[in-house]
């Protein structure tokens, strides 16, 4: 008679139990950790305020309500990135108090943005075209003293923008572009030449407000790639062409209001307490001025016309290229005394200091030495390094000394221009306030500060 066989429960059990626990502890951690990523992601791009109300991603919305074409002006989808093309009027953000253009939306949805107006004109460098170590990249991106006199203007930097994606290569000629090397550790760059070659429609870009702007692409030949008229050519790094810095939105950065016309640009930015910022506008009398420097006690302004009329002009200075205000018949002694003594609220302007370094070969061009000197007054006017405001005013003088005895202006080309003492130029002062004292206004051209009188 066979033996009945006994079933073996103990070990088996044990393996099944365990296994059992085991799987339910992965389904449940698999239930949560992709719920959650389900419920973030949905989130994101399914943004609400604080009532409930449903907002929308830039990115999404303007690639949503835009159509596409491929001919002529507008947005053109290349490769999943829509790219703004030729001479368009609805790429317009407001950030910052700056007006930008939207360059490109990447695909995924982060936005490439380009400055409106150029913001200074600087050599490059004296004669290196690296990029990442020319005195153009100090200038804007913050890594010293004296640096990142740009990037230092944007709000919340880290809260709306990522890193930008620069393109490293070296490109000789417009058949060999290519993106192998690239770095991501800036927040501001200048823009690259493919991505301006992609924003020509029909040899013309809503870019080209000046007539040569930089670009961030060099040459193997020690050249860099800049904007000319309409068109592209290479430079020496010691020319003082346009600065149009970009930045790149991040995808997740929702549309407050707007349509993208330059009267209602897309503004992303949530509204911040009234305080001047840079880039606001401040009126005074009857004077509308704009903010180009801020530190903890005033903000410095800039008229955002020509003192008295474009017919006003006054030479540098009979002696030398030193802004000095003891010398007779010079701009430094008249912007002290006629032009201070006109103003009807020159109560409220603040003795400051005006930086009066020099800006030559001897120093490779390097802007930083502009700090090496100072003057103390209540009139003065810009000086190379300085961000630069009002891109349709030119032929004024600069306090920065030059080469040969000469002095910086910009010339009717809108290009950083070395000119005679003795010539006669327009008037474009500068003064310092208290920043404290806005009584009304919201810093808008619209509605300028006013101050406390």
């Amino acid at each position: 008679m066979a033996k009945k066989e006994k079933k073996v429960k103990g070990k088996i059990t044990k393996l099944e139990l365990s296994f059992t626990i085991l799987s339910l502890i992965f389904l449940i951690g698999f239930t949560c950790f992709y719920g959650y990523r389900l419920i973030h992601y949905y989130r994101i791009y399914n943004p609400k305020t604080v009532t409930g109300e449903k907002t929308e991603l830039m990115g999404v919305t303007i690639r949503k309500n835009t159509p596409v074409i491929y001919e002529g002006d507008g947005l053109y989808s290349i490769k999943g990135t829509f790219v703004y093309k030729g001479d368009v009027d609805n790429n317009y953000v407001s950030y910052s108090n700056l007006l930008w253009r939207i360059v490109k939306i990447n695909n995924d949805n982060s936005i490439l943005l380009i400055t409106d107006e150029y913001v200074n004109n600087l050599m490059w460098d004296d004669n290196s075209n690296d990029y990442n170590s020319s005195n153009i990249r100090d200038w804007l991106v913050e890594n010293g003293n004296n640096t990142g006199i740009f990037e230092k203007t944007l709000r919340n930097k880290e809260k709306y923008l990522q890193p930008n994606t620069i393109c490293k290569d070296t490109v000789n000629d417009l058949e060999s572009f290519s993106c192998n090397q690239t770095s991501n550790d800036d927040y501001v760059s200048l823009l690259n030449l493919n991505d301006y070659i992609n924003s020509l429609s029909d040899g013309t870009s809503y870019i080209n407000h000046s007539n040569n702007i930089w670009l961030s692409t060099p040459t193997s030949d020690n050249m860099v790639w800049h904007v000319l008229e309409n068109n592209v050519s290479k430079s020496t790094p010691d020319n003082g062409y346009a600065i149009k810095p970009v930045i790149t939105l991040q995808k997740t950065a929702v549309i407050q209001s707007g349509s993208g016309t330059i009267n209602e640009p897309y503004i992303f930015e949530e509204e911040t307490e009234q305080q001047l910022n840079t880039y606001s506008y401040v009126k005074l009398a009857n004077d509308i001025w704009r903010v180009y420097e801020k530190n903890d006690n005033h903000a410095r302004l800039i008229l955002d016309n020509y003192y008295g009329s474009e017919y006003n002009t006054y030479n540098f200075s009979p002696i030398d290229n030193k802004f000095n205000t003891n010398i007779n018949y010079s701009l430094a002694k008249y912007l002290n005394t006629t032009v201070y003594n006109s103003l009807t609220y020159k109560h409220l302007l603040v003795e400051c200091d005006w930086y009066t370094g020099e800006y030559t070969k001897t120093n490779e061009y390097n802007y930083k030495n502009v700090f090496s000197n100072k003057i103390s007054a209540k009139v003065g006017t810009y000086n190379v390094s300085d961000i630069k405001l009002n891109s349709s005013l030119s032929n004024y003088f600069f306090m920065t000394p030059a080469d040969n005895g000469m002095i910086y202006s910009f010339n009717n080309d809108e290009n950083l221009f070395t000119s005679k003492i003795t010539y006669i130029k327009r008037i474009r002062p500068a003064i310092c306030i208290d920043k404290t004292k806005i009584v009304k206004g919201n810093g808008t051209k619209n509605s300028p500060y006013e101050l406390e009188v």
